[in-house]
């Protein structure tokens, strides 16, 4: 098995293979990835400065089928990029608690 399972609520795109899998497809030097992501679930535990502090859940839709515990998604609307952040599979922004 290929990669280190990386993955987060903002479905990276610079995630070599996912699932094993080359993640080669659009991919361009320089550029922010190839055309899949790779996305989870995520919990920030500690989002700080000197003034405050914020834990924020990031929630996916898992009822999406998958074949391990994160999901491909693929393309500009199901990965939520750029003006599709908020149909995305994931909660991008979160829910923080301050």
């Amino acid at each position: 098995k290929y990669g280190t399972g990386y993955c987060d609520a903002q479905c990276p795109h610079d995630i070599k293979y996912i699932h094993g899998e080359t993640n080669s497809e659009g991919w361009t030097s320089g550029e922010s990835g190839g055309r899949y992501g790779a996305c989870c679930v995520e919990m920030d535990i500690w989002e700080a400065n000197s003034f405050a502090t914020a834990y924020t859940p990031h929630s996916c839709d898992t009822t999406k089928p998958d074949t391990d515990r994160y999901y491909r998604c693929d393309g500009e609307v199901d990965c939520g990029d750029g003006e599709n952040r908020y149909n995305g599979v994931c909660d991008k922004n979160g829910c923080d608690f301050q």
